[in-house]
């Protein structure tokens, strides 16, 4: 989904995927959006290197053979979502954020200098 704040607000994308149908203590995890600027093949080989601009999408950030790729083993698409979309579109929901976690993938190299992944817990007053 290219916008996430959508995800917040359309009643549209049903019960089951709206936060405003949850109850009253939503959880919300996601990639932290700077995991997509770097080339993952170049960090397996140790390196970090800025490859991509965000937001970032497999649809168009990847030349059409690394997308062959993906296809042929049916791994899922990706797309970063800026924080303004991920937190924003919560706040902007009416929902206040109760708490807010990082964690690291500590096997990967980018996690051994930041958090990637990040989680928040949201209540509807």
């Amino acid at each position: 989904m290219p916008y996430t704040s959508q995800r917040y607000h359309s009643p549209h994308r049903g019960a089951r995927n709206s936060l405003q149908n949850l109850g009253s203590n939503p959880l919300a995890g996601f990639n932290n959006p700077t995991r997509y600027l770097f080339d993952w093949e170049e960090a397996e080989r140790g390196e970090l290197v800025v490859r991509y601009a965000l937001p970032y999408s497999h649809l168009e950030s990847l030349p059409e053979a690394k997308r062959q790729i993906i296809a042929t083993h049916g791994w899922p698409l990706e797309w970063s979502h800026s924080l303004n979309d991920q937190v924003g579109g919560q706040l902007d929901a009416g929902f206040m954020l109760t708490g807010l976690y990082e964690d690291r993938a500590t096997d990967e190299l980018l996690g051994q200098f930041m958090p990637t992944y990040i989680a928040t817990r949201a209540v509807k007053p």
